[in-house]
């Protein structure tokens, strides 16, 4: 919403050095000089990199440091894009590739504070949350990171957002022991511990990652010869809620 944009860039002290069509501050662009107004992600990546001048000024105007929530980077974005003369790209949502995200997470120093799995991991953190949102939380960190901010193009923006809330999908957070007994009470093993029924021993097969999405390719390419092995030994066709797949997952 415009409006609440409107006030947002007011109450969250944007207007107090980038006005809008003139700016207070030779460093703190006016907007409608901004161009990065294509997209949310695209927006944030300015104002990561602008953080190190807006430090200091914050510190010597004595301003807290302000934390935006995913709906008030929204609203200023419409409220931005929407102003007389201002100049910005097509609205668009650009997902960057995440396979490099990893390696990115390590190069931008991430990784000496915060862990790609395990305890402590941002995707049990991050688990839930929108694109945006991953966004708006690297901003709202910002001001309690120990080192120099690390600067970010907007592809490498892309990348690691787009790893970190991926990873929400991918890291699995379910019990094995749990697991095991989904294997059993499912019948799993009717098929895939009976060597003539041509399945694959599941305990030992490695070709492909046991992720939720790998799970759901699978079973969906797998799903006819089940159902006629299924039929063939008079097993009914198993049904599974969130959590006993996410326990099979793991213990798999």
């Amino acid at each position: 919403d415009a409006g609440r944009g409107k006030q947002a860039f007011s109450e969250k002290h944007c207007a107090d050095c980038h006005g809008l069509r003139q700016s207070t501050d030779p460093v703190a662009k006016p907007v409608i000089e901004w161009q990065s107004t294509g997209s949310s992600v695209a927006l944030v990546n300015a104002m990561w990199n602008h953080a190190s001048s807006m430090r200091p000024e914050f510190a010597r105007r004595k301003i807290s440091w302000p934390e935006l929530s995913a709906q008030d980077l929204a609203d200023i974005l419409l409220y931005v894009r929407n102003l007389p003369g201002s100049v910005h790209p097509p609205e668009a949502l650009v997902l960057g590739s995440s396979e490099n995200g990893s390696a990115l997470f390590d190069s931008k120093g991430c990784d000496a504070c915060h862990s790609h799995s395990g305890k402590g991991a941002l995707s049990a953190q991050l688990r839930g949350q929108t694109l945006v949102d991953v966004a708006v939380d690297m901003w709202n960190h910002e001001p309690r990171m120990a080192k120099e901010i690390p600067t970010l193009s907007l592809e490498e923006m892309r990348e690691l957002t787009g790893y970190l809330w991926a990873q929400q999908f991918f890291v699995d957070s379910g019990s094995a022991t749990a697991g095991k007994r989904v294997f059993s009470a499912k019948r799993c093993a009717a098929c895939h511990d009976d060597a003539s029924s041509g399945a694959p021993k599941l305990e030992t097969t490695r070709q492909t990652p046991f992720t939720a999405p790998a799970m759901v390719s699978v079973l969906w390419r797998h799903g006819p010869q089940m159902m006629e092995q299924m039929k063939s030994k008079g097993i009914p066709w198993p049904r599974f809620d969130g959590a006993q797949m996410t326990n099979l997952i793991a213990f798999l």
